[in-house]
């Protein structure tokens, strides 16, 4: 039975001359009718999109600038070979790129975060039982009608002493209170099934309740999830490398996860170009800045503000301006000499530390495929690209009618 059989009949039954259930369906029962037809339209392929749809999400931290045409020589005409997939077993940079993408479609809500760790006792667990302990939370949290309007999204990695632990972001947290009750929540169901071989007055349970019952363990993001996030993709580089089976990270709930509507535009291929052309260069800036603010951060030359993010006593710009000499006619007890005398020694100790400055140092984003921006006010800042963009075309139109 094929779907616009289905929909014939339907139409036919709307008129008032639908077909018996034996010729309808071929000798089937209409339930049976019916599941036939969901298993034929779940086996469709998705829809595609055009090759210059501009997508964007407001309220949101995620603008995807179109690439049109595959315009690589480089790359086959064919669509990619699509396998059977195997198990995963380390976090790719697929993965990497889907979480960061996945956060940045998450209203800009109130969130908490709270991480599940191991003590030195439990060292001789296997990172696949601490793996099922975890899937057996997330089975109790699910059936629970108590979170049912919270939602996870968790991550776990692995510390550089090979102990398995897991990071996760609630969103639908009325209140500190209601986080702390999750927070006792999750401490006691961790506790009972990491800690089963333990007796119950072990000091090693007054230890992890101690631990995550902390203040800190369970807090409110004071900064965007995509940032809060980023720092902990990274962090398992440094970790050993073991091989666990299973997710790297998920959603827990995910009904109850605040994700923006996303919205769609397709832009003519002059406005296309115009807008990669300017979302390339915003990108390699933020690039730029970004391995800037690390490497002051390795050479010690950095100051956290009342929010707690971490500023960098020298601006990208005052370090370039270092690299010339200081003017003559400036007195050398003046305060400007003196600035700029510090800022000429903050240059050289990060250029010790490893920091190039310059052509060598400035990233080069790829001229094909999509150009993804994240961070909150990304969306207004994309649109004012289009626009801008599109003013252009415009212009060009009018002066070159042909």
């Amino acid at each position: 039975m094929s779907v616009p059989a289905i929909l014939t009949n339907s139409k036919l039954k709307q008129e008032g001359k639908c077909l018996p259930c034996e010729e309808r369906a071929g000798g089937h029962s209409p339930s049976e009718d019916v599941r036939l037809s969901i298993a034929h339209t779940d086996s469709l392929p998705p829809p595609t999109l055009h090759p210059n749809t501009f997508r964007t999400w407001p309220k949101a931290a995620l603008a995807m600038i179109p690439a049109g045409e595959n315009r690589n020589p480089n790359l086959s005409k064919s669509p990619p070979k699509r396998g059977i997939r195997g198990k995963i077993t380390t976090l790719s940079a697929g993965a990497r790129r889907r979480i960061k993408e996945t956060l940045s479609k998450i209203a800009n809500v109130p969130a908490f975060t709270m991480a599940l760790t191991l003590p030195e006792e439990c060292a001789p667990l296997s990172p696949e039982m601490v793996h099922r302990a975890f899937l057996s939370i997330c089975r109790n949290f699910t059936a629970s009608t108590m979170w049912a309007d919270v939602g996870l999204v968790y991550k776990r990695e692995f510390m550089k002493n090979g102990r398995l632990h897991y990071h996760f972001v609630a969103y639908g947290l009325t209140s500190p209170e209601h986080a702390r009750r999750l927070q006792w929540w999750m401490t006691m169901r961790w506790i009972r099934l990491i800690l089963a071989d333990f007796p119950i007055d072990s000091p090693v349970r007054d230890k992890m309740h101690k631990v995550h019952m902390h203040p800190k363990n369970m807090e409110r993001v004071r900064s965007s999830i995509a940032s809060y996030f980023a720092k902990y993709l990274g962090k398992c580089l440094d970790a050993p490398p073991v091989e666990v089976p299973g997710k790297w990270w998920g959603m827990i709930n995910s009904g109850a996860i605040p994700f923006v509507e996303e919205k769609q535009l397709i832009l003519p291929d002059f406005v296309r170009d115009r807008a990669r052309r300017m979302a390339r260069k915003l990108q390699a800036k933020r690039i730029q800045h970004g391995l800037f603010v690390t490497a002051m951060n390795k050479a010690g030359l950095v100051v956290r503000d009342d929010k707690g993010r971490i500023q960098p006593v020298m601006s990208l710009q005052q370090f370039n301006q270092a690299r010339h000499p200081i003017p003559h006619h400036l007195p050398e007890d003046s305060p400007r000499h003196n600035i700029l005398w510090c800022h000429q020694e903050m240059r050289k100790k990060l250029i010790e530390s490893g920091y190039r400055s310059g052509v060598h140092n400035r990233p080069r984003p790829s001229s094909f495929g999509k150009i993804t921006l994240v961070g909150y006010g990304v969306p207004s800042i994309a649109a004012k690209m289009i626009r801008h963009a599109a003013d252009m075309w415009k212009a060009h139109r009018e002066t070159n009618p042909f």
